[in-house]
């Protein structure tokens, strides 16, 4: 029998460990009526008998009760949480279990370990919420739909009658196909991959990813010299001499999928091998009636075959694109990452795309300002930690992070508090930032993708990066399973949306007085050091929305 049960409201930027009780209660907020919201109830029994995990049933009561998803929070292991060098921005530093794995609790069941936190995440979303003051009331009973109540907890939601604007930030996160074929050991292409793929482009478009990364061929990413990927060829090839012939049918396919998902952008997989551009991706074409490779490592870049294809391929499909009418919202890459000692190299492979596509814009992950001052790059994407030096140089400035940008900047790391996940948002407005990118939605190799990893025992790839670092979300039997980290990334980005909308109704210089009343300053190193300091910081701007809307009794919450 279970004899007591403690619960507590939580915010969504709690971490909540099995040893650990919440810091902070949080009991009411305010939300736009097409926001997604989340808080969490936790909850821990602490007197009763056991034999086994005693299994509980909860219940919702809510006028919003269509619009409100429960997950049970998982823990997982972190074998490696952080690097040697980190900061007081990590909820703990040593290997063992943390709060990540969101599942569905469709069957609104919960199994207790007696003595030890555990948490529901409550999720609340719809097109157009209904405006007012909502209460949630969670109530856990000893059996479903019968027994005795064991403890309930309520919070109180106030929707305003004002939406977000849409997303501006153009924002990618790598998409893997070739690890779902990989991890779900089905034919790449076939039916099973499709579905796959379209229930993981619905997740990332559905929490703001708007680009995907196009896999026209393999991507030569992530990849030990040498050695290659499984692979992922949306344009099929016929080589007749030096003739190419292209078929874009299966691109087409793609692009349907994501329009259709929610993307509205696309960049080509890179032209040319990571971290230097010296060899071609690998491209499979049919020769004399058999598949074969014909291009890969053994390709110099800048060699007249491969020129040869570039001049062909690159007018096909432009002609594609702009009969498809996507031309203006696709995008190129030369090569990942390049360094300075690359950019000869670099340029003269960037000269044979203008050679074939005139000037469309090139974007790249670069952190040496010499690729955009000599114009080899048309949209620089440098790492968060030397952005600044960009700031007001560039046209169109995006910026990105890896598991290395993990001292002093922001990063979703399972080990990070979820303050530093969300903050992103704020920095990306402050700086006007154009676009984000990280490198894996999906990626379940280990490093340099010489294997396939269980993400549900590996979640560093095999060891390389900090845990978090390779994917957002966790593969499911029949599609992907959220983290805790994608929906506090989400907040960050609706956050940037509404600090948008606050400029509108007033000034930018208005809604940057405001933060930096909160924060003093929000360049790329600073974090707040409390949850309070987001949470304040929200309701504020929410409060001025309304005070400009003209429905200021619409806003009842609490702010400092």
């Amino acid at each position: 029998m279970l004899d007591q049960l403690t619960v507590r409201t939580i915010s969504s930027l709690e971490k909540v460990f099995l040893d650990r009780p919440p810091r902070q209660d949080y009991q009411r907020a305010s939300i736009l009526r097409n926001e997604r919201f989340s808080f969490q109830i936790a909850y821990m029994a602490e007197e009763g008998w056991l034999p086994n995990a005693c299994v509980i049933a909860f219940s919702v009561d809510s006028d919003l009760k269509d619009n409100i998803t429960i997950y049970r929070t998982v823990q997982v292991p972190c074998l490696l949480p952080a690097y040697p060098r980190f900061d007081d921005g990590y909820e703990r530093t040593q290997p063992g279990f943390y709060p990540d794995r969101l599942e569905r609790a469709a069957d609104q069941t919960v199994k207790i370990l007696l003595g030890c936190w555990q948490t529901l995440w409550i999720s609340v979303q719809g097109d157009s919420l209904p405006p007012g003051e909502h209460k949630i009331k969670l109530i856990f009973w000893k059996k479903q739909h019968t027994g005795e109540k064991l403890a309930e907890a309520t919070f109180f939601l106030k929707v305003l009658d004002v939406d977000l604007p849409v997303q501006t930030l153009v924002y990618t996160n790598w998409f893997h196909a070739d690890c779902l074929a990989s991890l779900y050991r089905c034919p790449v292409f076939s039916p099973e991959h499709w579905n796959l793929m379209a229930s993981y482009i619905e997740m990332a478009a559905q929490f703001g990813m708007n680009m995907i990364l196009t896999p026209c061929f393999t991507p030569p990413l992530d990849t030990a010299v040498g050695e290659e990927r499984l692979t992922v060829q949306l344009v099929q090839v016929e080589k007749k001499e030096d003739t190419y012939i292209f078929d874009f049918s299966l691109l087409e396919r793609w692009m349907d999928l994501c329009l259709q998902k929610g993307i509205r952008y696309f960049e080509h997989a890179h032209l040319f091998t990571q971290w230097g551009a010296r060899h071609a991706p690998k491209i499979m074409a049919r020769v004399n009636g058999q598949e074969q490779q014909i291009f890969g490592w053994e390709t110099d870049a800048l060699g007249q075959t491969y020129r040869l294809f570039i001049q062909q391929y690159l007018p096909a499909l432009r002609c594609f694109l702009e009969n498809k009418g996507v031309l203006g919202n696709f995008y190129f890459h030369v090569s990942d990452e390049p360094q300075l000692s690359h950019i000869e190299h670099y340029a003269a492979a960037r000269q044979m795309l203008r050679e074939g596509l005139g000037n469309h814009q090139v974007l790249e992950a670069i952190s040496e300002y010499a690729f955009y001052e000599q114009g080899l790059v048309d949209i620089p994407i440098p790492v968060t930690s030397c952005v600044e030096q960009f700031v007001g140089k560039a046209a169109q400035l995006w910026t990105y992070y890896t598991g290395f940008q993990s001292f002093q900047l922001a990063n979703r790391l399972i080990a990070m508090s979820s303050r530093r996940n969300r903050i992103l948002g704020t920095q990306l407005y402050r700086h006007n930032i154009n676009g984000f990118l990280h490198w894996a939605f999906n990626f379940y190799y280990a490093t340099l993708s010489r294997k396939v990893c269980d993400p549900y025992r590996t979640t560093d790839a095999d060891g390389e990066f900090p845990s978090g670092t390779a994917f957002m979300v966790y593969p499911g039997s029949e599609g992907p399973v959220p983290s805790l980290r994608l929906f506090v990334f989400h907040e960050g980005l609706q956050d940037m949306r509404a600090m948008q909308l606050l400029q509108t109704l007033t000034s930018r210089d208005e809604v940057l007085e405001l933060l930096d009343g909160c924060f003093g300053t929000t360049g790329f190193r600073d974090s707040p050091h409390s949850d309070d300091i987001l949470l304040h910081l929200r309701e504020k701007i929410n409060r001025k929305i309304a005070e400009r809307t003209e429905r200021p009794e619409e806003l009842a919450v609490s702010c400092k």
